[in-house]
């Protein structure tokens, strides 16, 4: 049989040929039919006629996350040369996560209010009264209600599951840590009642983590130092007991031998070692935060004290350093404060007890003026807080002679200058006292006691000081008996009060004169 091309010469075009279509050069093509399970899978999927079951869902994360659990094992290449020489391993899958409508576990066991405070007994106790409650043979299900029985049985064994879990303390720490809770902080409080409050409240929370129990709380005003103390040193050397899983962990039950499965422990910890810093630093953070509190208020507390500094400084100023400055530099300001403040009180102690004795000797000089017998000695007596050098030290520069006031905002004692002290004559002895107060002796020796002749002695008036100069300047040194004589020339005074009269004027004009 044979084919004969024809064609219609009034068809031909003017140049004799044209071009319908061109040839596309050689493609690589693979014999495969749009056929299969796989093919109308997903072609449903296409139309969003399909939902995805659990199984698929787990599937699906498992590939999307094949890739990063190689870069996760890469990265961690240097774990291998701890283990045997030779020996490699590759990662069994990720770890199954929670089953959906079975994810809280404590509430399967009947535990949803204890849950993390549950006891093992708890635990133990709940499940026994879940298993008797939920057997699928005691669920009075008709024979025929296959459906039925296939629900009752997934929840007995979610309830096997459940206390499973929570009874291992490894499982059951880890389902803790995945449980909802409040990571927040506390922020600025005003008053100290809202501090106690709120912050006592967030450490409280957070004092599920911790692995030494009990936890300190946060106190009150009324706490002592050690308390205090014992606070801190918990919260900054916090030890958590939290863990937290990366969802490209592997699971450890998989591992092939004792090696395998320190490998994948190693490489898990590596995953979760971001996480439990962070949980270092936000425990951290929390107890900065109360100390910053506890700073700004005592910096606030310094400033209202300080009335005469409100002029200078206004609480705007005192707020921006409370919001400025970290903890470090409010801490080292309020110790500064502190110092100053501390030494200010001791400057103003001492001003104080300083004017006292001015004012103590200021009485002691009205009260035993000039011409008293042994007057630095009873007025030594009287202030008892100086010594005699430093009485006359004190009346030389701070007092103005023969003044009724001291002058002490301008008074300084001056320094015992004894290093220039020339001792021009042996001491006088002095058999008679003149004085009621007990006046210790130079010597150390005991008080000695006056005598009730001597109780009240009376005061050298003008007139009779003059008798007795003129009375001097008459009766010379060389007359026998010359004090008898002087004392028949002054009214009212014996020997004995002319010669001690004398003694006092001669060492007066001495200390006037330096002569």
């Amino acid at each position: 049989m044979a084919l004969f091309l024809t064609w219609e010469s009034g068809h031909v075009p003017e140049e004799g040929y044209v071009v319908t279509s061109s040839l596309s050069a050689l493609t690589l093509s693979y014999r495969k039919e749009p056929a299969g399970h796989l093919y109308h899978l997903f072609a449903l999927k296409q139309t969003g006629l399909h939902e995805e079951s659990e199984e698929e869902d787990t599937a699906a994360d498992d590939e999307a996350g094949a890739k990063s659990r190689s870069s996760s094992v890469n990265d961690f290449s240097s774990l291998d040369e701890e283990a045997t020489s030779g020996t490699k391993w590759k990662g069994k899958g990720k770890k199954k996560g929670k089953k959906k409508g079975h994810g809280d576990l404590y509430a399967l066991l009947g535990l949803q209010n204890e849950r993390w405070m549950a006891t093992p007994d708890q635990i133990r106790l709940a499940y026994r009264k879940s298993a008797l409650l939920h057997h699928p043979d005691k669920q009075g299900i008709p024979s025929g209600d296959e459906v039925g029985k296939q629900e009752a049985e997934d929840k007995f064994k979610a309830i096997q599951e459940a206390y499973e879990t929570l009874f291992d303390p490894a499982k059951r720490r880890e389902f803790d840590s995945l449980d909802e809770f409040d990571d927040s902080l506390p922020g600025e409080v005003e008053s100290a009642e809202a501090f106690y409050t709120v912050y006592g409240q967030a450490f409280s929370r957070n004092s599920r983590w911790a692995v030494h129990q009990p936890a300190p709380t946060l106190g009150d005003d009324t706490s002592s130092y050690e308390e205090v103390d014992k606070f801190y040193d918990f919260w900054y050397g916090f030890k958590s007991w939290r863990e937290f899983p990366h969802p490209d962990e592997e699971d450890i039950e998989q591992a092939e031998g004792r090696e395998h499965k320190r490998w994948i422990e190693r490489i898990n910890a590596k995953l979760r070692e971001k996480g439990t810093k962070a949980e270092a630093r936000r425990i951290r953070e929390l107890a900065e935060k109360k100390a910053t509190q506890k700073e700004r208020a005592a910096l606030r507390r310094v400033w209202a004290a300080q009335t005469d500094l409100h002029a200078a400084v206004d609480e705007d100023a005192v707020e921006q350093l409370c919001a400025g400055l970290a903890l470090a530099q409010l801490r080292d300001l309020n110790a500064e404060l502190s110092r100053v403040g501390a030494e200010l009180e001791e400057r103003l102690a001492a001003l104080d007890a300083r004017l006292a004795t001015v004012r103590l000797l200021q009485k002691a000089l009205d009260k035993w003026p000039a011409g008293t017998a042994k007057r630095w000695e009873v007025v030594q007596g009287y202030v008892r807080t100086r010594t005699t050098d430093e009485i006359l030290d004190m009346v030389k520069h701070g007092l103005k002679a023969h003044a009724a006031r001291a002058v002490p905002q301008t008074y300084e004692v001056a320094a015992k200058r004894q290093g220039n002290t020339v001792i021009r004559s042996e001491a006088t002895e002095r058999h008679t006292s003149f004085t009621d107060v007990d006046v210790p002796a130079v010597n150390g020796s005991k008080p000695g006691t006056a005598s009730p002749e001597a109780a009240a002695p009376v005061q050298w008036t003008e007139a009779q000081e003059l008798a007795l100069i003129k009375a001097l300047k008459v009766v010379r040194k060389e007359v026998p008996d010359r004090w008898e004589v002087v004392s028949s020339l002054v009214p009212g005074r014996t020997k004995a009060d002319c010669f001690t009269r004398f003694k006092q004027m001669k060492a007066a004009h001495k200390a006037k004169t330096g002569k």
